[in-house]
């Protein structure tokens, strides 16, 4: 898929809304797994960005959106609701990470 077409499908309405649950989901998921879960401080620093309102996890859908369509060239719009949140599991260490080194979200010691 060419770069304008990841773009416009990262902004794309009914994708970004079907991402809110998604991301819930995968914050509940990370709230509830082990401490001893590697880079587990990281995780949950970026589930307290992406929540807890509902605002909250719009704004973060929205923000990883053009991340998800640009590492997953066969997500859609009509994408399976269990995959999207496989996609998000599958990037959410590395996100932590990079949110952590930029500063913009902060790891609890």
């Amino acid at each position: 898929m060419a770069y304008l077409d990841l773009y416009h499908l990262a902004h794309d309405p009914q994708l970004v809304q079907r991402l809110v649950p998604a991301v819930v989901q995968q914050c509940v998921t990370v709230w509830g797994e082990q401490t001893t879960t590697p880079s587990h401080a990281e995780r949950m620093a970026l589930v307290a960005y992406a929540g807890p309102r509902l605002t909250d996890f719009e704004r973060f859908a929205g923000e990883i959106a053009l991340l998800l369509c640009v590492l997953n060239p066969t997500i859609s719009v009509s994408t399976p609701d269990a995959q999207l949140v496989t996609m998000l599991n599958g990037i959410w260490t590395a996100y932590a990470l990079i949110m952590e080194h930029k500063g913009l979200i902060a790891v609890a010691v």
